[in-house]
């Protein structure tokens, strides 16, 4: 509301300063109006779009960005080799141009590049991408297949560590002897000896000085992942610039990855903070490195590499495989101590068709592998610079503005607004900026002040969209700890598990509500809504979790207000424990005998940091409560670190868990959900779910995706919870008839950039 006042003044000042005030006291004092001959200063047009961002480096190289506001500079200077639409799905006739429901209407995609996706008789997979003839870079050359092949190894290399490392990670044929610069026999003699494990005491010391390399690498990813997504969080821990200052970044990961307190002081006021290993910084004398960093993440895990990955995942399966990075590395450590060792200069995956076409060729049936070919191509003739094909090139970068000019090539048409600029600001400031027109074009996490915000400048004409973003938060289930007789995924035991979940799943709106004032919304499948393949609301598919009753029967009405609604749940709940082998009293509204094999006391795991501080904590009281008063008794272990969390997971001794995924486009059903899923903490081991995760895999099939979902659902091992959301914020100078609708994380503002006009 300080803001609001202000904004409010500022207005007052500015119409009142195109009054003159005349005094009328002293008339030979008096200015004459005849006498005022100044002439009214000209209006001139307003000619750019300014962008506000956060976090600009200058380093605009398309491969390299990492940085928020360099990542949205990035994204209109270049242009993706693959498409996707608004859901995240592949638009594969991009070069050709297609059109595509969601959500409000129908929507046109166009791209450079037609994707085809085929499966060999060998079973393989073969990606072939058709460019368009017609795109050019921004400084006037053609784009060619060449282009795409070099883009490719610079993403291959051993050595690159940038956001599209996806690509280095797949297996293309031929890239890991590329990568380890191995001939295939030396190749397959240390792939063996790693695979067996039977070292040699000097090829055992080399191995754990490389899985030390590759741990110390992903903690390095940690720290870039806080610094690209919680930047502006910085100030909370000292007065810093947080793309410089190595020691604050690794201050903010401990702070983000909770491994560190740090002391409640006012702004600018800044104490020293303690890890959980007891080690003290004060940031005057004491300042962490990243040194600190891995040794804290080291001793939580007690040098368990294994348990570390499990747990400290970042959704970016190239950097989260660091046990695969180590493996590489010593092979390619022991491959050049071998004289015999020819080495590979190519990748036999990769092959050049004619001049517009690439096919890339990989080991197995994995068509998801084309979500790793949504990098920008970069022209060969200049791979690190920010030269691209987008709509717009940089002409200018200093002091926080980059000035960019429309790419008169651009293949698409020439953009409307000849100039652009991208201008950092401080985070807080974004919203009041767009509202006073000096930022045409924000974006901003959803919060409950961020809310407020919108709506008090909503006088200013401002524009937002509303789009799923960032962490989905669930309650997981160990399907072998709630069970009966030891038997997960028979009827009663599923039941049982129903009944906990009917009642979890009808305080969510409350605890989300009440966390997120508004800010996020209630989730209903177990699957980010980020991905492409969950189920969106107003999809004949959509439907609420666990809102059904054991006969089949909707649970709740809806003209029910809160209390019948939680009423309703109860007596559902009730069924299911029921036909679950409880025996009801005679009112049927409590449980007098549990049924053999059944206990009626469960332990939830929640990172509260001993205070609730969590949004699910809400949820997990009333609904404690509410089982309580039926018969289930639910204990809440409220701990201080997600390492003590995943210790109770992973070591299969808690019932009940509370977390977050991160937001990827691809499905992560399989790894989540399958028997054997490297995250499959749920105790399930369902044929009928692996059967369609394993046909949605290869297939990309969106029914058999939804499929899974469901059944995953019915097993009742996962209450969806919350799903984070961000605005796309535009200002009232733009012409609001020229911004698209349903913008979403996967065709944000930049993919119509080009095409949004200046209000007249």
């Amino acid at each position: 509301m300080k803001k609001s006042f202000v904004f409010l003044l500022i207005t007052v000042l500015l119409f009142s300063s195109c009054s003159k005030v005349i005094s009328t006291e002293n008339p030979d004092d008096a200015v004459h109006t005849e006498d005022f001959t100044e002439e009214p200063e000209e209006i001139i047009p307003k000619t750019d779009i300014i962008i506000g961002t956060t976090g600009m480096t200058g380093s605009f190289s398309p491969l390299h960005s990492m940085s928020a506001g360099d990542i949205d500079v990035m994204s209109v200077i270049n242009t993706p080799l693959v498409t996707l639409d608004r859901r995240g799905e592949v638009v594969r006739n991009a070069a050709v141009g297609e059109w595509r429901a969601f959500g409000s209407g129908e929507y046109y995609y166009e791209g450079i590049a037609d994707t085809a996706i085929s499966i060999s008789e060998d079973n393989n997979t073969i990606l072939t991408f058709r460019l368009r003839e017609d795109v050019f870079f921004s400084d006037g050359v053609n784009m060619t297949a060449d282009d795409i092949i070099s883009t490719l190894y610079a993403l291959c290399d051993t050595n690159y560590r940038g956001r599209y490392g996806a690509v280095g990670l797949l297996p293309i044929d031929g890239l890991e002897n590329y990568k380890t610069n191995a001939a295939s026999d030396i190749y397959e003699k240390y792939a063996e000896i790693v695979a067996s494990g039977e070292f040699s005491a000097e090829q055992a010391e080399l191995y754990y000085e490389c899985q030390r390399q590759a741990w110390l690498a992903h903690i390095r990813a940690v720290m870039d992942y806080c610094v690209q997504n919680y930047a502006d969080s910085a100030y909370i821990i000292a007065d810093g610039d947080i793309h410089r200052d190595e020691w604050l970044q690794v201050a903010l990961a401990m702070m983000v990855w909770k491994i560190a307190d740090f002391p409640e002081l006012s702004a600018g006021e800044y104490g020293s903070f303690t890890s959980v290993s007891g080690r003290q910084w004060n940031l005057t004398t004491q300042f962490p490195s990243l040194i600190d960093l891995y040794n804290e993440f080291y001793a939580l895990y007690d040098g368990d590499l294994e348990a570390y990955i499990n747990a400290e995942q970042i959704g970016q399966p190239w950097l989260d495989n660091v046990t695969r990075r180590a493996e590489l590395l010593f092979i390619r450590e022991m491959a050049a101590l071998e004289e015999e060792n020819s080495g590979a200069d190519s990748i036999s995956g990769i092959r050049r068709l004619n001049n517009y076409t690439v096919e890339v060729s990989l080991t197995g049936n994995n068509p998801s592998a084309v979500y790793a070919f949504t990098f920008p191509v970069v022209p060969r003739h200049s791979n690190n610079t920010p030269l691209g094909a987008g709509p717009y090139k940089l002409i200018a970068y200093y002091n926080g503005v980059a000035a960019l000019e429309a790419n008169e090539f651009y293949y698409k048409g020439a953009p409307e607004a000849s100039e652009i600029s991208f201008v950092e600001m401080n985070p807080d400031d974004l919203i009041y900026n767009a509202a006073l027109g000096e930022a045409d074009i924000i974006a901003v996490t959803a919060t409950g002040e961020t809310l407020g915000e919108i709506y008090a400048y909503s006088t200013a004409g401002l524009e937002a969209q509303e789009f799923d973003y960032g962490a989905f938060g669930y309650i997981g289930f160990n399907a072998e700890r709630i069970s009966i007789d030891e038997e997960p995924l028979s009827e009663e035991s599923v039941n049982l598990r129903k009944g906990i979940a009917v009642i979890m799943a009808a305080y969510r709106d409350i605890s989300v509500w009440n966390y997120y004032e508004g800010s996020a919304k209630v989730s209903e499948y177990p699957l980010s809504s980020v991905s492409w393949a969950a189920p969106r609301r107003g999809d004949n598919a959509f439907r609420t979790a666990f809102g059904i009753n054991v006969n089949g029967e909707e649970i709740f009405e809806p003209d029910m207000n809160k209390a019948r609604r939680l009423e309703a749940a109860k007596r559902a709940a009730l069924g299911y424990f029921e036909a679950a082998g409880c025996t009801l009293n005679a009112a049927g509204n409590a449980i007098i005998e549990l049924p053999e094999g059944m206990s009626g006391n469960y332990e939830v795991y929640i990172v509260g940091y001993g205070a609730g501080r969590h949004p699910s904590f809400l949820l997990l009281t009333m609904a404690a409560d509410a089982l309580r008063s039926v018969g289930i008794n639910i204990d809440i272990i409220d701990v201080s670190s997600s390492a003590e969390l995943y210790e109770a997971v992973f070591g299969g001794t808690a019932d009940m868990w509370c977390a977050a995924w991160q937001g990827e486009v691809s499905p992560n059903t399989s790894k989540a959900f399958s028997s054997l899923g490297a995250e499959n903490f749920f105790g399930l081991s369902d044929e009928a779910i692996d059967q369609r995760i394993d046909l949605a895999n290869t297939s990309l099939n969106l029914e058999f995706y939804r499929n899974a979902l469901e059944l995953v659902l019915e097993s009742a091992v996962c209450v969806p919870v919350y799903q984070r959301q961000r605005y796309y914020i535009f200002s009232g100078a733009l012409e609001q008839s020229t911004i698209e609708a349903d913008l979403t994380a996967h065709y944000s503002w930049a993919e119509i950039i080009w095409k949004i006009k200046i209000g007249g």
